[in-house]
C-alpha cells in the first residue's frame, strides 16, 4: 500500500458529481480486497492498483447538472453500479445484478481527495455527522433486511452475530420497536448490542440456545431470524432456532418449516435505499462506527500487489503474496 498523488478528476462529466470525501469506513471486503482473496477469488486481473473506499461521507465539490444537490452538501454514497439491462436490474434488484461494478473495488473509491460518481448515487444527509454518513452504506444492509421481513413493533427477532452488520441490525430493530436477542461468541461485542438496546444477548450451545430462545419466546419460537456473522460454525445454532434437530440437513431446505411456515430470504449487498423515505425503520446517528479519516492524506491511498502466480489460477493451486507495505513519497503530508 502507497500514499501518492493521483489525478484529480477533470470538469464535471455530465450526468455525473464531483465529491470531496471526508470520512471512509474500512470494511471487512476492503480487508479481503487488501489481501487478494477478493481478486483471486473472482478470478479478475484488473482489480489492482486500486484506490479503495465505498463507505463514503463527502461534500459536494461541483454537483454538475444535479438539481438536488449544491456545493457543500453532506452526501452518502450508493456505491453499487448495475448494468441496468439484465433480469435483476430490470425487476428492480440491481443490488443482485451479476454484472455490478462497485466504487472502491473495481473503480477508485473514496480513500482521495476528490472523487467523481454518478449522481443517482449521491444522497443528501441533512446536519448528519461524516462519521455516521460514512455508516450510511453498511446501515442500509441492516435496515433493508428488516424491511423486507416486515418486522413489526413488538414482535421478537434474533440477530446471530455482532459485528457491524449484526450491530446496525440490532440497532434498527429496536428503534422500530422489536424485541432482539443478540447472538455473539465476544463478550465486548455482547456488550454492545445489549447498549444499542438488544434485550437479550447469549452465547450458548445449541440445546441450550434452543431451550433459551424458546422460554423467550414462550414456546413459539422467534419468527424473525437475522443471519449477519456468515459464519458457517454457527449453523447448528441457528437450525436449533429455525426448529431444526441436529439429524437435519447441513443446509436448510428452501420449502420452509411447517412449524414456523419459514421463509429463507437472502439478503445481498446493500439496496438502492440510501434515500431519506426508502429506508425504514430509522437508524439513530448516535451508532458511530470507526473511519478512516480522508483529510489525513495527501493524494490518494492506493494499493499495488505483486504475486507469484495469477489470480485466476484455481484457489488450491495459487499462493498469493503481498507486501502490505505503507510508504509516502518524501515532502507529502
Amino acid at each position: 500500500m502507497v500514499i501518492e498523488d493521483v489525478s484529480c478528476p477533470g470538469p464535471v462529466r455530465a450526468g455525473n458529481v464531483i465529491v470531496r470525501p471526508e470520512a471512509v469506513g474500512i470494511c471487512g471486503s476492503d480487508f479481503h480486497l487488501f489481501s487478494g482473496d477478493v481478486a483471486a477469488l473472482s478470478g479478475a486481473r484488473d482489480f489492482y492498483p486500486r484506490i479503495q473506499g465505498h463507505e463514503v461521507s463527502a461534500l459536494v465539490e461541483d454537483p454538475g447538472e444535479a438539481t438536488a444537490l449544491k456545493e457543500g452538501d453532506r452526501v452518502a454514497i450508493w456505491p453499487l453500479l448495475p448494468c441496468g439491462t439484465c433480469y435483476p436490474c430490470r425487476a428492480g434488484r440491481p443490488n443482485v445484478c451479476p454484472r455490478f461494478r462497485l466504487v472502491g473495488v473495481h473503480l477508485d473509491g473514496g480513500l482521495q481527495q476528490r472523487l467523481e460518481v454518478p449522481a443517482p448515487t449521491v444522497f443528501g444527509v441533512g446536519d448528519l455527522d461524516p462519521d455516521s454518513t460514512a455508516f450510511v452504506e453498511p446501515a442500509s444492509v441492516a435496515v433493508h433486511a428488516l424491511a423486507r421481513a416486515n418486522l413489526g413493533p413488538g414482535e421478537q427477532a434474533v440477530v446471530f452475530g455482532a459485528g457491524p452488520i449484526g450491530l446496525a441490525t440490532t440497532l434498527a430493530a429496536t428503534q422500530a420497536g422489536a424485541r432482539v436477542t443478540t447472538v455473539d461468541p465476544v463478550p465486548a461485542r455482547r456488550d454492545l448490542a445489549k447498549l444499542l438496546g438488544a434485550e437479550r444477548v447469549t452465547w450458548a450451545s445449541p440445546d441450550d440456545l434452543h431451550v433459551e430462545l424458546e422460554d423467550w419466546t414462550s414456546g413459539d419460537g422467534p419468527p424473525l431470524v437475522v443471519e449477519t456473522s456468515g459464519e458457517t460454525a454457527i449453523g447448528r445454532r441457528r437450525r436449533h432456532v429455525l426448529g431444526y434437530r441436529p439429524a437435519a440437513p447441513r443446509r436448510l431446505p428452501g420449502e420452509g418449516n411447517r412449524r414456523h411456515r419459514l421463509q429463507l430470504r437472502h439478503r445481498r449487498r446493500f439496496p438502492h435505499c440510501h434515500k431519506p423515505g426508502k429506508s425504514k425503520p430509522g437508524l439513530d446517528r448516535r451508532a458511530f462506527f470507526p473511519s478512516f479519516p480522508a483529510d489525513s492524506c495527501c493524494g490518494g491511498v492506493r494499493i499495488r500487489h505483486e504475486t507469484t502466480t495469477g489470480c485466476h489460477q484455481d484457489r488450491g493451486d495459487r499462493e498469493l503474496k503481498t507486501k502490505p507495505e505503507l510508504t509516502t513519497e518524501e515532502g507529502e503530508r
